[in-house]
């Protein structure tokens, strides 16, 4: 009991005199249940680089620390700006045998990080979609590696970087020496904090709605983040993923249209978490100035997630006003048990989703199926949006290698003679 409140009730004291505001970290270590009291505090101080754990994903919370360990966290919090001087004055003997060497080794290595992940998938397509002149090939094999470069500017800011080098091996199908070999600097921004709001500025991932239905891809602009537990947020730019028509290996050859789609997009979303199982969000979107020729649109959404034990359930709907789309509602229903965790050996998760969205909600979506194909460009062939189902299975072979089955089948809305089905296989490696 008494090594129990050594370690646990130490780094909550931590936390709660000095890392008020650090970022929240899921799944911190494996041995800490999710509805441990201390649970939070220690996600944070593992995020801040504070508590670093075992090297195994472990907290060991049932061992008692000694005095060393202890000072050594006391350091890792002093050299993050953290107000502990009782806890120094505690442990002055341990620091002034440690010196700030400690101190400014850690401020070094922390300043720079690289981290990355490696995904090698396969991908078979069928359907009316995969004829000749809609897809220039029925199958996709490639290597993708990104490699994320995050530089530390100051106490409050940062700068992130991402490269990302897409290799395609289905050589038989390759019609353009980029479609094979393909690297791009494809993120680079600041992010920090202003008081109490998060920003991020300069080109980022965009992820609209929960779960990005409605748009998923680089943006370049700046976005605003504030709150805990309730959340406001907005965003202006310039969406840098047009249409399906951007995309390697997704080639439509007989609705060409010249122009570069969406020039301005900005957005608000609201959201808000009620107790420990339900979360809702609530969003406004504008994608305007198209250069297609389409008419600016404004969609409205808003979506409930539930959480209990193993089960996650979310539901989610959509509204356009754009007089081009050819269908302007959106649902989507999702269903997850368990939960497959990249640093966790042998988790597993069962994922289910059902889709019905028109061409007018879905801008750029996020699934590994042929969404894009149904987008507002493709209305006339495709059937104005989409509707079908995604499975998937997903299981950690070993620590930050994750093996995943994804099975799409999916179809026009006004036109159900055009389908795309999608099998998708792929392994991850995280580093």
């Amino acid at each position: 009991m008494f090594s129990k409140m050594m370690k646990i009730g130490f780094c909550a004291i931590l936390f709660c005199t000095g890392l008020q505001n650090v970022g929240f970290a899921d799944n911190p270590f494996v041995d800490v249940p999710a509805d441990h009291w201390a649970y939070e505090s220690i996600a944070k101080l593992k995020q801040a680089g504070v508590v670093e754990g075992y090297g195994d994903d472990t907290y060991r919370g049932n061992r008692l620390m000694t005095r060393f360990e202890m000072a050594q966290i006391v350091a890792r919090a002093m050299s993050k700006g953290a107000k502990v001087d009782k806890l120094a004055a505690e442990f002055k003997e341990e620091l002034d045998g440690m010196g700030y060497r400690v101190s400014d080794l850690e401020k070094k290595q922390d300043n720079v990080t690289i981290t990355g992940d490696v995904r090698a998938h396969f991908a078979a397509l069928s359907g009316t979609s995969s004829k000749p002149g809609v897809y220039n090939s029925n199958r996709t094999e490639k290597i993708r590696t990104r490699l994320t470069v995050q530089g530390k500017i100051n106490d409050n800011w940062d700068y992130v970087g991402r490269i990302e080098n897409d290799h395609d091996l289905d050589t038989q199908n390759i019609k353009t020496t980029w479609n094979q070999e393909n690297t791009l600097f494809q993120n680079a921004y600041l992010k920090g904090r202003i008081g109490g709001v998060t920003v991020k500025a300069g080109r980022f991932d965009l992820v609209r709605d929960v779960d990005g239905n409605i748009y998923d891809n680089r943006f370049d602009g700046i976005a605003l983040l504030y709150g805990n537990k309730y959340k406001i947020g907005g965003y202006y730019g310039k969406p840098t993923a047009f249409d399906a028509s951007r995309m390697p290996n997704r080639i439509v050859t007989n609705t060409v249209v010249d122009g570069e789609g969406w020039q301005k997009s900005y957005g608000v979303n609201f959201s808000a978490e009620l107790g420990k199982t339900v979360s809702l969000i609530t969003g406004y979107d504008s994608f305007i100035d198209n250069e297609n020729g389409f008419d600016d649109n404004h969609i409205l959404s808003g979506g409930i997630k539930y959480h209990s034990g193993k089960v996650s359930l979310g539901l989610s709907g959509f509204k356009s006003d754009s007089d081009t789309a050819r269908n302007k509602h959106g649902v989507v229903a999702s269903f997850k048990y368990n939960a497959a965790l990249a640093k966790k050996p042998h988790s597993w998760d069962f994922i289910a989703t059902y889709y019905k969205l028109g061409d007018g909600v879905n801008i750029v979506h996020t699934m590994n199926g042929d969404a894009n194909l149904f987008t507002e460009r493709y209305k006339d062939i495709s059937g104005g949006g989409f509707k079908g189902f995604q499975l998937g299975i997903h299981y950690v072979l070993a620590k930050n290698m994750v093996l995943g089955f994804e099975h799409y089948n999916l179809k026009g809305i006004s036109n159900s003679d055009f389908t795309a089905k999608t099998f998708w296989t792929e392994v991850r490696v995280f580093f």
